[in-house]
């Protein structure tokens, strides 16, 4: 449990880096774009899961990783740790979200498979964040009508309510309109998802025609607190923070009125997909307030605050 008042107030006094803190570059699986980290610190290092992908071929996504011992300056491990070889993620591997539950890190992730034109919310899990073995997709067909499309962007709670894993996920009712889900499960392969969805968008706001979950949850003394990413009708993504009843995962404390983060850079403003700040990654370690984002499908930023 997050032992850190506050962090709910803390989030929305973020401070940007004024550069991205990864790139792009070399001639490598990520020589074309660096995006959609996912965070986690270990001791007194930090290993992200970042989304990678190389033009020279048709695009498929694969995962890198890298290593920080500050959390700003990361060191690229050279080959892919995880790529996309199974039928249900024919064209990619992306977007990776890592929950650690006991001595296990679960990996959600999107698996793309472009012959049926669908997303897929799969599931890994690994004992060091190299190898992993692959638990299939767990979400795939809509139940309802607003999850009838696409499913992805799953992010999964660390800490068991009432004995049963926890997963948020997006749900889309059609392209670039979507909610936000929840799932349960007792062995983290089948999951039963409430009918409703547990966030909407918001009419006139900078979500007002998309929610997509982003950083893994961290529960809090006061509830189980989400980042999560927003759209309007011009596709301008932006970050914001929901707070989930710890007891009842689907009821909504407080959230947001303004985003926390929102392309104002070049460099977000301006790449493969302009006018995105996707957060995926935060890590607290008591001290300092990690955010870690994509921005413009291209390259990584972080935007940190530090302890009162």
């Amino acid at each position: 449990m997050e032992q850190v008042e506050g962090l709910y107030e803390r989030l929305q006094h973020l401070e940007k880096f004024a550069e991205p803190i990864m790139i792009p570059e070399g001639d490598g699986f990520d020589r074309d774009g660096v995006l959609n980290p996912s965070v986690v610190k270990e001791g007194d290092t930090f290993y992200m899961l970042y989304r990678a992908y190389d033009d020279r071929t048709p695009y498929t996504a694969q995962l890198g990783l890298a290593t920080s011992t500050d959390g700003v300056h990361f060191t690229k491990e050279p080959e892919p740790v995880m790529r996309p070889d199974q039928p249900y993620e024919f064209q990619g591997v992306e977007d990776p979200r890592i929950a650690k539950i006991d001595d296990t890190y679960v990996l959600a992730y999107v698996g793309i498979n472009p012959t049926y034109g669908t997303s897929h919310i799969c599931l890994a899990t690994s004992t060091d964040l190299r190898s992993w073995e692959k638990l299939g997709p767990v979400l795939t067909e809509g139940v309802e009508d607003w999850d009838a499309g696409n499913k992805k962007a799953a992010v999964i709670v660390p800490e068991k309510v009432d004995g049963r894993y926890v997963m948020y996920f997006l749900g889309e009712s059609e392209p670039w309109h979507t909610a936000i889900g929840v799932a349960y499960s007792d062995d983290l392969v089948h999951w039963e998802e409430a009918p409703e969805p547990v966030l909407v968008t918001r009419e006139g706001n900078w979500d007002s025609m998309g929610v997509e979950p982003g950083a893994t949850p961290v529960v809090t003394d006061e509830g189980i607190l989400l980042v999560y990413n927003g759209w309007d009708a011009d596709k301008v993504h932006r970050t914001g923070v929901v707070m989930f009843d710890r007891n009842d995962p689907g009821r909504v404390i407080r959230r947001t009125d303004d985003p926390i983060l929102e392309p104002t850079e070049p460099w977000e403003t301006g790449g493969l997909v302009p006018n995105v700040t996707f957060s995926e990654g935060l890590v607290d370690d008591g001290e300092r307030v990690y955010v870690y984002y994509g921005a413009a499908d291209t390259c990584i930023g972080l935007a940190v605050a530090e302890k009162d």
